[in-house]
This record gives C-alpha cells, sequence and structure tokens, in this order.
C-alpha cells in the first residue's frame, strides 16, 4: 500500500515572533511553496 503513496516535503520559513506583517504578494508566494513539489529522479521508483 506504501508505494502507491507519495510523500511531499517543502521547507516554509515561519517567524514566530514577526517584527513586522508582509505583504500580500509574499503571503501569495509562500502559499505556492507550500505546494510546490520536488522530485529526486535517481530515488523514485516509477
Amino acid at each position: 500500500m506504501r508505494d502507491d503513496v507519495l510523500f511531499i516535503y517543502t521547507p516554509v520559513l515561519v517567524c514566530k515572533f514577526p517584527s513586522k506583517t508582509v505583504g500580500v504578494d509574499d503571503a501569495l508566494s509562500t502559499t505556492g511553496l507550500l505546494y510546490s513539489q520536488f522530485y529526486r529522479f535517481d530515488k523514485v521508483k516509477w
């Protein structure tokens, strides 16, 4: 069953105590990173 599941991890920097807030464009960029995908083709079994 685990062969059918693909786990994807994307590092996202999160500041717990921000001194300034971000703009809308920065929030959208972070959301894009959250859903981005990276594959190592030498490790993935097709």
